[in-house]
């Protein structure tokens, strides 16, 4: 090739290949992944047509079964099936050549079988099967690549390249030797390049992905390889812990995001493998991400990590059940969690842990209100506050001087609520942490409203929502938007107050309710609507009210950040 190109030089050659030539003069344009449907849960026919992937598996169907067409019944199949084989063309024609006797639905619990399936007889071997591809790729590979290759599949949802070294360098291969082994892999098309804010990220398409990892399994290496995995992964959680309380909060909230599928993997490989203490220090700070994501249930599976250690040392324990209690509490399940606390907060004070002591104290004010003892959860906020400020955890007595303000803010003391948000908002300015400013900022929102002062109201509610949004915290943004509803209905701007109630509520269907101290008392809200929509043409609020929910279904819905913590503004979400 390279001798004739040398000898014509006018001559243009379109080459394909499973890797670079590696001459002079090359050109090359990758050929990516086919695109997917925009959703798997709301799927539609034209939005599942109108992918590439879609359209491929959908005329290689028709091929094989003339009466097959995408529906309103199996569109959501057909996405799923699109999504499962990551829009990889030899895998969608495999999987739609089995419509003839499988409808999509059926199909898609049988993926694994499609692929392995024999297909057209006048195409070469290796290209009849996912299996007889892979291997023929497989073989070509020398042993450094393979190896590096099977280590890689353990990642779930992609990885950068220090995790690529942390994980994929032993005795064999030295951490060194992975960057240029990498690159061999994703030449080769078997790893996937993908460009980023915080720079490149790689990942296998799944079905390249699950064949590396049945050659991990026979490789004898695999228990290995995902301890390693675990062990980086709990590291970044404990790396994390500090950052989630400080101005780069965002951040890394947006970088255990980007790899929270590896991070479930970590925890459950730890969790499966009696590593409950080592997962107790990982969580020990990086709790709350699972607060301010909106994981709620996922971080309350700690108990799964001390249910399989039994014999875990107390302290470990203590951790991990005052997380368990805490992220429980914040879903309103007020009865269980508050034994937990109680028996944390003992074994805190036993071994002379003050930082945990005011933990478990903060958190039992706030199962306390729940349980409707608001003396009782006062008084324990305020021990936190005193006993975090003792031994510097400034974050912690920022978040209970917000939540202790529900008191006096319920018994109408407004200024004494006041006077304990202002203080916490002052040490949240100084600390950064979006977290604490925006439950501070709510309180102070809620008490100008309260007050009548709208203004004040406003831009209290709209600061605490964008940064609530740089945190990706959804509830309290929908709570923020109820309460700029609320100010737009005192001023009798009902289409205004309409759009504003449904986008909040537009937010809420999708996640998990968070139990929160400053949440619009519901028998309010539902005057506040009755009145408003009182004064409007049933016609005018109800396409006022349904249009967030329309914009979300197009998907200009709210998105809480980008992977580097950047916000969105919440006035750009049909509130303006």
């Amino acid at each position: 090739m390279a001798t004739l190109v040398e000898g014509c030089p006018d001559l243009t050659v379109l080459v394909t290949s499973r890797a670079p030539l590696r001459i002079r003069g090359e050109q090359e344009y990758p050929v990516h992944p086919l695109g997917l449907p925009t959703s798997t849960v709301a799927a539609n026919p034209d939005d599942v047509l109108s992918s590439s992937s879609g359209h491929l598996f959908t005329e290689r169907a028709r091929a094989a079964s003339p009466t097959f067409a995408v529906t309103g019944e199996n569109a959501g199949a057909v996405a799923a099936i699109c999504w499962r084989l990551d829009g990889l063309p030899l895998a969608l024609e495999l999987a739609a050549a089995r419509v003839r006797f499988l409808d999509p639905a059926s199909l898609i619990s049988r993926l694994d079988q499609a692929l392995s399936a024999g297909w057209a007889r006048d195409l070469p071997e290796r290209q009849r099967t996912m299996q007889a591809a892979l291997d023929w790729s497989y073989d070509l590979l020398s042993e450094r690549e393979r190896t590096l290759f099977r280590r890689l599949s353990v990642f779930a949802g992609g990885f950068i390249l220090e995790a690529a070294e942390a994980v994929g360098s032993a005795d064999d291969l030295e951490a060194g030797e992975v960057l240029g082994t990498l690159g061999t892999l994703v030449e080769q098309s078997l790893v996937v390049m993908e460009a980023g804010g915080d720079g490149p990220r790689y990942k296998m398409l799944e079905p390249v992905r699950q064949y590396a990892l049945e050659k991990l399994g026979e490789s004898g290496e695999e228990r290995g390889v995902r301890g390693r995995h675990a062990g980086h992964y709990l590291m970044l959680m404990e790396e994390a812990g500090v950052g989630l309380k400080g101005p780069d909060q965002g951040l890394w909230v947006g970088r255990l995001t980007a790899e929270l599928d590896n991070v479930r993997a970590a925890l459950g490989w730890a969790t499966a493998n009696g590593q409950a203490e080592r997962i107790a220090e990982a969580s020990w700070d990086s709790w709350t991400y699972w607060w301010s994501s909106g994981n709620i249930s996922e971080g309350r599976r700690m108990e799964d990590a001390l249910a399989a250690r039994p014999d875990l040392p107390a302290l470990a324990c203590a951790k991990l059940m005052f997380i368990a209690a805490t992220l429980g509490q914040a879903v309103g399940d007020f009865e269980s969690t508050w034994p937990m606390v109680e028996k944390s907060r003992e074994v805190f004070e036993e071994a002379g842990f003050k930082r945990g002591v005011a933990d478990a104290h903060g958190t039992g004010g706030l199962i306390a209100l729940g349980l409707g003892r608001p003396d009782e959860g006062f008084d324990l906020m305020q021990k936190a506050v005193q006993l975090d400020l003792e031994v510097g955890n400034e974050w912690g007595a920022a978040a209970m001087l917000g939540f202790s303000a529900t008191v006096p803010f319920a018994r109408g003391d407004l200024d004494r609520a006041r006077g304990f948000a202002e203080r916490g908002l002052k040490l949240s300015r100084k600390i950064g942490a979006r977290d604490t400013l925006y439950v501070n900022l709510h309180a102070l929102a809620a008490i100008a409203l309260a007050e009548g002062d709208h203004e004040l109201a406003r831009r209290s509610f709209e600061e605490a929502a964008v940064l609530s949004l740089e945190v990706g915290e959804k509830v309290n943004v929908a709570f923020c938007l109820e309460g700029m509803a609320a100010i737009a209905a005192e001023a009798e701007d009902e289409e205004r107050a309409a759009r504003l109630w449904g986008a909040a509520e537009t937010i809420l269907q999708d996640i998990e309710v968070i139990a929160y101290p400053f949440a619009p008392d519901p028998a309010l809200r539902e005057h506040r609507i009755a009145e408003a929509r009182g004064r409007l043409e049933d016609t005018a609020w109800t396409r006022a009210w349904s249009l967030p929910h329309h914009d979300a279904r197009r998907g200009s819905g709210l998105r809480p950040r980008d992977r580097r913590g950047v916000a969105c503004d919440p006035r750009t979400f049909a509130i303006s």
